[in-house]
């Protein structure tokens, strides 16, 4: 069948070359077929010969691609949707803010130091940020060292992502330390905290920046 080797028929089917004849026959023949050219596909080939050569293959081609993408698409539509854990992680995260606290006022730096992740940033109300546990400690240590020293804080709105592997929290604090005459002075205003779910389930504070304005 020199129709086979012909360049136009091997461009319109680059995936199927090399062919054998038969191979060919059952790929373009049935082009033929719908277009009358009967002598060019069946000449010298009984009629019953003809159908199984010719019609039946690229029928169960179609028919097999057909339930492979059917049964992709069945797959794609019957994964689940994961579950809703959002009010769970609200409630870790408000819990580990009241033990955040309980640290803070123990003025224990490394114990507050341990809710923050790795790489976590702090920009604290006129110091300089302090990236990564290390200058973060740092920066808390220099903190609660400072004559009358007191800070409390309660978030008022915690957010948490439809993946629950983010999360943004929104508080009050009250931030109290001695000015040069020793008296007290005390500052209220807000914080932001953005959270991150870590590989093992809890959660760790990503940044933590606080404003000096109510």
């Amino acid at each position: 069948m020199p129709w086979t080797h012909s360049p136009a028929i091997q461009s319109a089917f680059p995936v199927c070359f090399p062919l054998t004849p038969e191979h060919a026959a059952s790929i373009v023949g049935p082009l033929y077929l719908l277009l009358g050219e009967f002598k060019l596909c069946a000449e010298g080939i009984p009629m019953n010969r003809f159908y199984s050569l010719v019609l039946v293959p690229p029928l169960l081609c179609i028919l097999a691609l057909t339930l492979v993408a059917c049964s992709a698409g069945n797959q794609q539509q019957s994964q689940p949707e994961p579950p809703d854990t959002r009010a769970a992680d609200e409630s870790a995260i408000r819990a580990l803010d009241a033990d955040w606290v309980k640290a803070v006022a123990a003025k224990d730096a490394a114990q507050t130091t341990s809710f923050y992740s790795d790489g976590a940033s702090l920009l604290a109300p006129g110091a300089p940020l302090a990236t990564r546990k290390d200058a973060i400690q740092k920066s808390w240590v220099g903190l609660m060292g400072t004559p009358g020293f007191a800070l409390t804080f309660a978030p008022t709105k915690i957010e948490v992502s439809r993946a629950s592997d983010l999360a943004y929290d929104l508080g009050e604090y009250q931030l109290t330390t001695n000015d040069k005459k020793g008296k007290p002075q005390t500052v209220k205003a807000k914080y932001v905290v953005v959270w991150g779910k870590q590989p093992g389930g809890t959660w760790k504070a990503l940044v933590d920046t606080a404003t000096t304005t109510q």
